[in-house]
């Protein structure tokens, strides 16, 4: 039988007459294409169009909201933040809180607020950690601004979604820059996040923290900690050190940490003084211990701590000449980023090529400061 044969006249409701095709199958052309590639035909389109194309089928609806709240924010409780909290949590739109990969917390300050706003506060922080608690995100940022003032109850809503919730099982980057007042260090210790990936963590101890260094060891109890000891996955280490923050001993935090045995990057920001690094030989050891696995090394420099103290502008040389301890023909390669801003790495970088036998190039720059930005150093046999 020829394909005309098979083609039978039909007559519609309407009385027009359609060719019908038994053989073809009888389903939208918009379900035969898989829903990835819709979402890549979404995001090239503004989000009007996004907005109108969700109303033409389910297909379209949930590749809409899988883009729409691909990645949340919360910075206030407005309008936005109360629909958000109820979408995330009504049980008959389930897909919405599936959707979410990212999710990025900025306290909000409420000290100008209304009496009655701050009586609330408590029950809205409460619908959003419970929004947050069905939430399976990849990446989870909570991030303190240090100027505003905030109420020690947003930093305990919000980590609990990461310590007990579903998010903690999926989570493979975290972020977190909270203030050491909080006593939320003590939950942190002995937390297991079995596919972290990425730790970053963000110190900021500006003055009047008399227990800076207790949050600095609970910090770092909660980075050796959070591997399990069957199965290695941190892949990311990320320390960094804000330019409000007074002088301690950072040191200290690398003295006794690790190891992470599937690490291979690691990344430093710290004040380009080097006065939170006045000994490097705990970071020296740290480095050390992990010489043999890191592909990335990068040192990055902010501005420097206002408060008075002495300085140590040679760090970044000192802490790089562990390439010198290990073979390197039996190593894996290992690039190392360094962007700082003080012409003395300028001087030391002759010694720090020569170490690596690779040439180092520098460019000037400038942005708020002059910075002298170094391209990378590949190491290899």
């Amino acid at each position: 039988m020829s394909y005309v044969d098979a083609l039978e006249l039909t007559r519609s409701p309407s009385g027009t007459v359609a060719i019908f095709n038994p053989e073809r199958p009888r389903r939208s052309p918009a379900m035969a294409i898989p829903v990835e590639v819709w979402r890549h035909v979404f995001d090239l389109l503004p989000a009007s169009v996004q907005a109108a194309l969700a109303t033409v089928n389910r297909t379209c609806l949930q590749t809409y909201r899988a883009i729409r709240y691909r990645a949340i924010d919360f910075e206030d409780y407005g309008r936005v933040t109360k629909r958000l909290v109820r979408l995330l949590g009504y049980v008959k739109l389930m897909t919405v809180a599936s959707f979410v990969r990212e999710v990025r917390v900025r306290p909000w300050d409420i000290s100008q607020e209304s009496r009655r706003k701050k009586h609330h506060l408590p029950f809205r922080m409460w619908r959003i950690q419970s929004a947050l608690a069905i939430t399976p995100a990849l990446r989870y940022t909570l991030e303190w601004d240090e100027q505003l003032p905030y109420s020690n109850a947003f930093f305990s809503q919000l980590l609990e979604p990461v310590l007990s919730g579903a998010m903690s099982q999926s989570l493979i980057h975290l972020s977190l820059k909270i203030p050491p007042s909080t006593n939320l260090t003590d939950r942190l210790v002995g937390i297991r996040l079995p596919a972290l990936e990425t730790l970053h963590i963000e110190f900021c101890l500006p003055n009047g923290q008399p227990h800076a260094m207790h949050f600095v060891e609970e910090m770092r109890l909660f980075a050796n900690n959070v591997e399990h000891p069957d199965r290695a996955h941190l892949q990311s280490l990320e320390i960094g050190v804000t330019s409000s923050s007074d002088p301690f001993a950072l040191s200290a935090f690398f003295e006794h940490l690790g190891p992470f045995r599937a690490l291979d990057r690691f990344h430093l920001t710290v004040p380009f003084n080097g006065a939170h690094l006045q000994d490097i030989s705990g970071l020296r050891t740290f480095l050390l211990l992990h010489a043999r696995q890191l592909h990335r090394l990068a040192f990055r420099t902010r501005r420097m701590t206002p408060a008075a103290a002495q300085s140590n502008p040679g760090w970044c040389l000192r802490s790089s000449r562990f390439a010198r301890s290990w073979d390197l023909s039996t190593s894996r390669p290992l690039r190392i980023g360094c962007a700082c801003t003080r012409t003395t790495c300028a001087r030391s970088s002759s010694r720090i090529g020569s170490s690596c036998q690779r040439r180092w190039r520098f460019s000037s720059t400038r942005s708020m400061w002059t910075s002298l930005a170094a391209s990378s150093c590949v190491c290899a046999a």
